[in-house]
C-alpha cells in the first residue's frame, strides 16, 4: 500500500501546482511481504513522495502521550 500511496502522491504533485498535505494511514504498518514500516518512514516517504506537509491524526497523539506519561514506546513491532 506505502508503495502504491507514494506513486499517486508522485504523480498528484507533479500535475497540481498547489502544496499537497497528505493525511491517513501515516501510522506503523506491515506490508504483504511481511516488510514493517514504522509510521517514520511512511511520513517521509510522503515527503520523498511530494508532500509539502501531512497530517498527524489520533494515533500519533496517543502514542506519544502514551510515551510521556510511561517513558515506554508501545509501537515498536519488538
Amino acid at each position: 500500500m506505502l508503495q502504491f500511496s507514494g506513486i499517486v502522491l508522485r504523480y498528484t504533485s507533479e500535475n497540481v501546482f498547489v502544496p499537497l498535505t497528505v493525511g491517513g494511514g501515516i501510522r506503523d504498518s506491515t506490508d504483504a511481504n511481511g516488510r514493517y514500516y514504522s509510521s517514520l518512514e511512511v511520513a517521509s516517504e510522503y515527503f520523498r513522495s511530494g508532500a509539502d506537509k501531512i497530517s498527524i491524526g489520533s494515533d500519533a497523539v496517543y502514542t506519544a502521550e502514551d510515551y510521556l506519561k510511561t517513558g515506554v514506546c508501545r509501537a515498536s513491532p519488538d
